[in-house]
């Protein structure tokens, strides 16, 4: 679970003076389904479709409030839930301007946002930057990095963990007033060796 970040850094401003024009046109011809049911001529209508576009946005900036409002009511009839989506692109554009906290909640909205932003590995690895943590594992030390949120999770509570004294420290007997030379420990053991003659052996459990 997510803890409130104290201080959240404004993010970028969001442009409004950018228009769908002729080059959006090849990116979007991806979106064309290519089944086998797909004929010769249900594929030029698509694209006919698509070539213009670009003057059917132009005319729609020109006609009145109500009737935007009108056509926008059609469009909205006709559509159905899986249309009414953004495609990744432009969803991924909008999370790049929201902050840790932010991205948690949106993630919560759906599993179409959640997939997105658990995705979004450009948006998590800025914020790591932004935030000043190390873009390595804390724990492995790696720096080859296939999860970015997972890695601010990480690196988020260990820092909370520390603010709020959650730390639990154990003792255990070792070798009373002699100096520990080396240690090796995992899952399971801790063993230790000292200047004095003996091997302590502890089990983590």
């Amino acid at each position: 679970s997510w803890e409130p970040i104290t201080s959240l850094r404004p993010r970028k401003s969001i442009r409004s003076d950018e228009v769908f024009s002729l080059n959006d046109i090849p990116s979007t011809l991806a979106l064309i389904p290519t089944n086998n049911n797909n004929t010769t001529t249900e594929a030029n209508l698509t694209l006919n479709a698509l070539w213009q576009l670009p003057s059917m946005i132009q005319a729609f900036d020109t006609i009145s409030p109500n009737l935007k409002s009108y056509l926008l009511f059609q469009l909205l009839k006709r559509s159905s839930t899986n249309t009414l989506q953004f495609i990744n692109s432009v969803s991924r554009r909008i999370t790049s301007y929201l902050d840790a906290l932010s991205l948690s909640r949106v993630s919560c909205v759906c599993n179409k946002w959640k997939s997105v932003i658990y995705s979004d590995n450009p948006s998590w690895k800025g914020l790591l930057l932004e935030d000043g943590y190390s873009p390595s594992d804390p724990l492995t030390h790696s720096s080859i990095i296939h999860d970015y949120k997972h890695l601010y999770a990480r690196h988020h509570t260990l820092k909370q963990n520390w603010r709020k004294g959650r730390a639990q420290e154990t003792w255990f007997k070792g070798h009373d007033k002699f100096v520990v030379t080396c240690l090796q420990f995992d899952d399971e053991e801790i063993v230790s060796g000292a200047d004095d003659p003996i091997v302590s052996v502890s089990d983590q459990v």
